[in-house]
């Protein structure tokens, strides 16, 4: 395959939406990506000559896989089953993308954090008794755990739906075992992901980590707050785009730089 045969294939995939990411392309299209290192060195060159920015490719890829964690998280805290068997039977959707992205649906639960043994959840709640609900959380605080509903859900999945299913919630659980309710609440892991964006909010965001100095990478920044990059691809189909939105020039230097995030 010459240099423009793997110019024209990396274009005919772009053009058609295709994974462009170094893993994804040497799986599905092994020979291509051979040839791309072989003609080029490396897979990244290749998408240089290409014309096809890399930044976009993995932005893309990262800002998909942070909307998978954040609907497997959902589901999970939620109380639903989400073993493999039953999200292939029920959401073979999520599945399909899971296995896309990650490999296989438990190389993705591990992303999200989630303990695959804990994910199986019965058809009813395993149901104990008050008292010994009480002494189970009572151990766990004494044994200096995680008390937060999401932390106790990956160590201790019947523990936590027992305690919630007898006292309807997992706050009123630890009040009747004479424990402070941490700060982290069921749910909470996933607050920043259910914020409701609009581009006028994106817009201010960005605009807010440009005035701190704050890097403002599409890299970095989906580190440090994942649902604005997430909000600017569905908003404005780009990170780039959504800096120009802000009306910043990602070549100009920020107003100062004391934080690197």
């Amino acid at each position: 395959m010459t240099r423009e045969d793997v110019i024209r294939q990396i274009v005919k995939r772009d053009v058609g939406k295709q994974a462009l990411a170094a893993e994804r392309v040497a799986q599905q299209a092994g020979e291509l990506y051979a040839a791309a290192c072989e003609q080029f060195g490396t897979w990244d060159t290749a998408l240089r000559y290409a014309g096809v920015r890399r930044r976009n490719v993995y932005a893309k890829s990262a800002a998909r896989r942070s909307v998978l964690l954040t609907r497997i998280r959902k589901l999970f805290y939620c109380g639903n089953n989400i073993s493999a068997g039953h999200v292939a039977v029920r959401r073979p959707g999520l599945l399909k993308a899971a296995q896309k992205h990650f490999g296989s649906w438990r190389k993705a639960l591990i992303a999200a954090r989630i303990d695959p043994r804990q994910v199986k959840r019965p058809s009813k709640p395993r149901r104990l008794n008050r008292e010994e609900i009480i002494d189970a959380l009572k151990r766990r605080h004494a044994a200096r755990k995680s008390m937060t509903w999401g932390d106790t859900c990956r160590e201790d999945c019947a523990l936590a739906t027992a305690a919630k299913h007898a006292f309807r919630s997992w706050q009123r659980a630890l009040i009747a075992a004479g424990l402070e309710a941490p700060q982290s609440v069921p749910g909470n892991e996933t607050k920043r992901a259910r914020r409701s964006w609009s581009r006028d909010r994106i817009v201010a965001a960005i605009q807010q980590r440009h005035v701190e100095g704050k890097s403002l990478s599409a890299h970095r920044v989906h580190e440090a707050d994942a649902g604005l990059t997430v909000a600017a691809w569905r908003h404005f189909g780009s990170w780039k785009a959504a800096l120009a939105a802000a009306g910043i020039d990602r070549r100009a230097s920020p107003p100062r730089r004391h934080d690197a995030s």
